[in-house]
């Protein structure tokens, strides 16, 4: 059985037109140390453009369109690492040494599994991620998603929101400490 470990409403960023809809979050801790992040939007999720199933594959860009994102940054540390999940179920997964810098594709990751589930008013996007020595104790986590309209308006929802604008890499983002797994 999966063990919640924290439920968060994603916030839009205030003064963006955004759809009449709510975001929530989810994060559960598998058996066997996998995390699963789920997303679920509710309300006019007809409004929104959301890419049709596909082959899961690695895809740069996803953050073009109506994406789901999970940032970690161990303890104090500066390097962090972004997952990208689409509703097509295609995925990126990328590791930066300090804030937006020496970003490099994380090839030696596990690629996570993504479930999709959709209605006229309800898409679940689920990832199940292997995040291994990246969630220790005191990690920080920042979980974000991009939500484009039918019309081709792009609004952003985060945790929380600092800066001026939308920048789901900035350190007070990862406003999420969730404990470290207990490993077998």
């Amino acid at each position: 059985m999966d063990a919640v470990i924290a439920k968060r409403a994603l916030l839009p960023f205030p003064g963006q037109s955004v759809p009449n809809i709510q975001i929530a979050a989810k994060l559960s801790r598998t058996l066997t140390d996998l995390l699963e992040i789920e997303y679920s939007v509710t309300g006019k999720v007809e409004a929104l453009r959301v890419a049709e199933l596909a082959v899961p594959e690695r895809r740069d860009a996803l953050w073009r369109t109506t994406c789901f994102e999970a940032f970690v940054r161990p303890g104090r540390a500066k390097h962090y690492r972004e997952y990208n999940f689409a509703p097509s179920r295609n995925y990126a997964i990328y590791d930066f040494e300090r804030y937006r810098e020496g970003m490099a594709v994380a090839d030696s990751a596990v690629p996570p599994r993504i479930f999709v589930d959709s209605d006229s008013d309800r898409l679940s996007v689920t990832a199940m991620v292997d995040p291994g020595d990246w969630w220790v104790a005191g990690s920080r986590w920042g979980l974000s998603a991009v939500i484009e309209d039918r019309d081709g308006g792009i609004s952003h929802w985060a945790l929380a929101h600092p800066s001026e604008k939308p920048d789901f890499h900035d350190p007070s983002c990862f406003a999420l400490q969730l404990p470290a797994p207990k490993r077998s």
